[in-house]
């Protein structure tokens, strides 16, 4: 997809243009996405001796998040949403990693950072790439069974497993996702009505009007008011329902959530590092401690300059 190779472009570009002594030893990575993997590229190619080390949540790293509804949708393959081929990071770029392991913390005076296996590992320049995740419904019965956001390969199969053709499901989120992950599972033979959280969809349309008659021309869709939660049991067996704001109650085996997202930026808490809206960088990507870089994120100086080696 052509956003995929832009984004590799644009952080590959961006390591090139940092330090070359920053990598030169041992370089660590957090982050499987496409910008986590494109500074590993970069690194490798930057520093041929180099050591790297990636950590990932994900028990299978390498796959393309914009492609989990496609998938979802049966328009792609499983494997043809992987990023790099199976075993390319390991193999090809000789890059340790770290599957299924989280980023705790960063403690940027020894250079170390922190797992959540308990370890901690040294490094001579990191690179985060955490992404952000899939914002959830922060009301009671957001947690019950079949209720899902559309971020993961975790997420892609419950989706599977709870979105049975002819089956009720809805959709929470006006935006792309949403209406992405709606249009997977009409696709699949879903029933879905969609509740949106505002009054209108796709806001960066040029105006609601024409959203909302290309959504309802293409996706045969039935709208609703914003969601105040699922209710329902949660025993097993039993139906989740979204209930909109004008008390209807719409039930469904299944509730995906596409609401926006959250930065994955709790773990930097009392690192140094800056952050907001994700991590802040300048265009090079460096963050305000010096060795630490951020991939993946829109450019946001930093209020204090890093005092990175040229």
């Amino acid at each position: 997809m052509w956003w995929l190779a832009r984004r590799e472009r644009s952080v590959r570009a961006r390591i090139h243009a940092s330090s070359p002594r920053a990598i030169l030893r041992a370089s660590r990575g957090v982050g499987s996405s496409a910008a986590g993997i494109a500074a590993c590229e970069a690194a490798r190619e930057r520093a041929p001796s180099s050591r790297i080390t990636l950590v990932t949540a994900d028990q299978e790293p390498r796959y393309s998040r914009p492609l989990l509804a496609y998938a979802l949708a049966g328009r792609v393959a499983r494997d043809a949403i992987d990023w790099r081929a199976a075993e390319f990071l390991e193999r090809t770029l000789g890059v340790e990693v770290l599957a299924g392991v989280r980023a705790t913390a960063l403690r940027a005076a020894t250079r170390t950072l922190v797992l959540s296996d308990g370890r901690g590992i040294p490094y001579d320049a990191l690179v985060i790439a955490t992404g952000a995740r899939g914002q959830r419904l922060s009301v009671p019965g957001a947690d019950l069974p079949g209720v899902f956001t559309l971020r993961d390969l975790e997420d892609l199969r419950g989706i599977e497993e709870f979105g049975r053709p002819g089956r009720p499901a809805v959709v929470v989120g006006g935006g792309n996702v949403g209406l992405q992950a709606a249009e997977a599972l009409l696709e699949r033979g879903s029933r879905s009505p969609w509740c949106s959280a505002r009054r209108t969809c796709c806001r960066r349309w040029s105006t609601p009007r024409q959203a909302a008659a290309s959504v309802r021309s293409s996706l045969s869709m039935s709208f609703g008011s914003a969601e105040s939660g699922p209710g329902g049991d949660s025993g097993p067996g039993s139906r989740d329902r979204g209930q909109a704001r004008r008390r209807e109650l719409i039930e469904a085996d299944l509730v995906v959530v596409g609401k926006g997202i959250l930065p994955n930026v709790e773990w930097l808490a009392g690192s140094g590092v800056e952050v907001g809206r994700g991590v802040r960088v300048d265009r090079s990507g460096r963050t305000n401690v010096p060795g630490v870089f951020a991939a993946g994120t829109r450019p946001r100086p930093p209020t204090r300059s890093p005092a990175h080696p040229r």
